[in-house]
């Protein structure tokens, strides 16, 4: 890593480089004139960044009330919301599964 540095600070990628740890690692993996084993490195150690991994999100819905009772419970939401900021206790608003 010592000699992937220098020879980004040698090769003037310094004026380019912005002084974050992302700019370095793809400066790195990026330069041919680098050992190919440390670009895969700084390749590898950048994808995260690059390429977030997709996560997945648990959902559940609530077969056992109907559609009506679900619009009254988010009209109740709002008018409970509306009252409290007319009369000035607005706070962040919640909401419940």
């Amino acid at each position: 890593m010592r000699e992937a540095s220098a020879a980004i600070v040698d090769n003037e990628i310094e004026n380019e480089f912005n002084g974050d740890a992302h700019a370095f690692i793809r400066a790195v993996y990026q330069d041919p004139n680098v050992p190919l084993v440390i670009r895969l490195q700084a390749a590898a150690r950048a994808l995260r960044v690059e390429k977030p991994a997709l996560s997945s999100t648990k959902a559940t819905v609530d077969d056992k009330s109907g559609l009506a009772e679900r619009l009254e419970t988010a009209r109740q939401r709002v008018k409970s919301r509306e009252v409290q900021e007319a009369s000035g206790n607005s706070t962040k608003p919640t909401y419940e599964h």
